[in-house]
């Protein structure tokens, strides 16, 4: 407990400041064009249509990504009080943090850019996300699509500067798939099972996040490759540091 404490106040007070700059965040960039390039000309929604398109299929992906919240918590509650791997809890709360600070802070600064969803608020020309807001609207009518809702939402405070928990527009880098991603590389170091049905989650996360027109699919690839960038970063310092440990303390038992 003496140990969590002090990482659950940061926790706390890092996701206050982390909403507060995700609010303040302009919409500037698209990258419709880059998501075309990347997927041979085809929008990568497109290519989800003919599995995704049917409304239970979305439900069901709009409910998986909204767990995330809640597997996040998760995640981070489990790896905060456990204690059985110091180097693996310490690797995940590094990078953690990290990913926040840069992809959520920093590069979401840089590339300041809002999802699909609210293409032509900021785009005059046609909509090409049209078809599938369409038929998210559509599917809403056979089961709720709680991203309709949240979509709506999200745009209002942002438009009318209203601050809340989790508000903010900005899509680029996608932290969920960021922070999914993180969910599989502790799941792999720890046990085989779960390290594959982490795996499978952050793959439904990432899909979900093109199908329910919250990302374009180079937002979440960009968040991926920061979380593992970010892994080996920090795996390389803490085996420096163990071995600098381990050399000091065979240096005072000589």
């Amino acid at each position: 407990m003496r140990n969590a404490l002090p990482v659950l106040f940061l926790f706390v007070l890092f996701m206050s400041v982390f909403t507060s700059m995700k609010n303040m965040i302009p919409a500037f960039h698209t990258f419709m064009r880059l998501d075309q390039i990347v997927h041979l000309g085809w929008h990568p929604w497109q290519l989800l249509a003919p599995i995704f398109h049917y409304p239970f299929v979305t439900y069901t992906i709009n409910v998986v990504y909204n767990s995330w919240f809640f597997v996040m918590l998760s995640v981070l509650f489990w790896q905060i009080f456990t204690l059985k791997n110091p180097l693996l809890r310490m690797r995940f709360l590094w990078v953690f943090f990290a990913s926040w600070v840069i992809g959520g802070n920093v590069l979401a600064i840089v590339f300041a850019s809002a999802g699909p969803c609210y293409y032509d608020v900021f785009v005059a020309d046609d909509n090409p996300y049209a078809p599938l807001l369409e038929y998210l609207r559509l599917a809403d009518q056979s089961f709720e699509i709680w991203a309709l809702n949240a979509q709506t939402a999200l745009l209002d405070a942002h438009t009318h500067n209203k601050m809340a928990v989790g508000a903010g527009i900005s899509a680029m880098p996608s932290m969920h798939v960021a922070a999914a991603t993180l969910f599989a590389l502790v799941g792999l170091n720890t046990n085989k099972l779960l390290g594959v049905l982490l795996v499978g989650y952050a793959i439904l996360i990432y899909l979900g996040s093109i199908h329910l027109a919250w990302h374009y699919a180079v937002d979440g690839i960009a968040g991926a490759i920061l979380t593992l960038l970010l892994w080996w970063v920090a795996g390389r310092f803490l085996i420096r540091d163990t071995a600098l440990l381990r050399a000091d303390t065979l240096d005072s038992l000589e």
